[in-house]
C-alpha cells in the first residue's frame, strides 16, 4: 500500500495475495515497503509483477544495477 513507501516496514505481501486470489489474470504492483532483495523474492512468489523500489534504490539496499 502507499502507506508503506520509505518507511521500512516492509511489502504488504498478504495484499498481494489477496489481490491475485481475486484476479489472478490481473497484474499486481506492490506499492511501496522494499527493504531489499528478500522482499523482492517474496513478491515475486507471491505472484507481483512488480514493486515501487525507489527508497531501496536510493539509500542502497537493492545496490546499483540488477541482480
Amino acid at each position: 500500500s502507499l502507506a508503506r513507501i520509505g518507511v521500512d516496514g516492509g511489502p504488504d505481501l498478504d495484499a498481494i495475495a489477496a489481490a491475485r486470489r481475486k484476479r489472478p489474470e490481473a497484474r499486481a504492483y506492490a506499492a511501496g515497503g522494499v527493504r531489499g532483495w528478500a522482499d523482492v523474492d517474496a513478491l515475486a512468489s507471491q505472484g507481483a509483477a512488480g514493486a515501487l523500489v525507489a527508497s531501496a534504490i536510493h539509500d542502497g539496499r537493492l545496490g546499483r544495477g540488477f541482480r
